[in-house]
């Protein structure tokens, strides 16, 4: 069930309109049912008190990885409306390691379909099937396409490049087991939100012959250094930007 109307989607559709912001078409998805400029839109700042809550309370406690690996406030609701079946392998994806993949895929589709690898977000110490298969079934139902959802190692027990080894292993074990897998290589696209962006990148810097068709980044972790001016950019705890030259 979801926990919002559905008649809020809706009205993002109708407002949403592209802007050019210095030569960078930027899609615009104003808030639904306000419509002030720049206004915070109500529900988010709900969950916003909410997580300032529940990070208060952590800091109290101390910092433990085990409370990141998992975080139930997370888990996201389960939209989908068809039968999606998923299958878990664990696959070699080099280097004399394995690692555990999931695929979706609608039950009801049939043929050769476009395949998308879904790195997952998490700072690179967190993060797992647990917390996006919902969103991974959903992308199944509505792109009738194979998704792919590694479980990449994770820091600071397997330290860099171990995440990208494996990000990038499962890239090449879908190219190597297409027919099988009866997936489209000419629609291979790669994804990811914030590390999974950052693991997007670095698969397709590591794709010498073209395996990745289309990549699509949610939020990524990426340099922002300007090699153009030699500026470092260092942000705050409180997510405000400070230029040090």
């Amino acid at each position: 069930m979801r926990k919002y109307a559905k008649q809020l989607l809706d009205q993002i559709h109708a407002k949403e309109h592209v802007e050019t912001v210095d030569g960078v078409p930027v899609l615009m998805k104003p808030v639904p049912d306000d419509d002030r400029p720049h206004v915070l839109d109500p529900r988010l700042l709900e969950v916003i008190r909410m997580k300032r809550k529940m990070f208060a309370r952590r800091a109290q406690k101390g910092y433990r990885l085990s409370q990141e690996r998992y975080r139930p406030d997370k888990v996201t609701e389960d939209l989908c409306t068809v039968e999606i079946d998923v299958d878990e392998r664990l696959i070699d994806i080099g280097h004399d390691h394995k690692i555990d993949i999931y695929l979706y895929r609608r039950q009801s589709d049939q043929g050769c379909l476009p395949v998308l690898v879904y790195l997952h977000g998490g700072g690179m110490t967190a993060g797992d099937m647990r917390l996006f298969a919902n969103q991974m079934r959903l992308i199944a139902e509505l792109a009738h396409a194979v998704v792919v959802f590694p479980e990449y190692r994770l820091a600071p027990e397997c330290p860099y490049p171990a995440s990208i080894d494996d990000a990038w292993g499962t890239v090449q074990w879908v190219a190597e087991h297409a027919d099988e897998l009866n997936v489209d290589l000419n629609r291979l696209m790669v994804a990811g939100d914030s590390a999974g962006g950052a693991l997007t990148n670095a698969c397709l810097l590591k794709d010498e012959n073209g395996l990745i068709k289309k990549a699509f980044e949610i939020y990524p972790a990426v340099d922002s250094t300007d090699y153009r001016r030699q500026t470092r950019y260092v942000w705050s705890y409180d997510a405000y930007p400070i230029l040090e030259e």
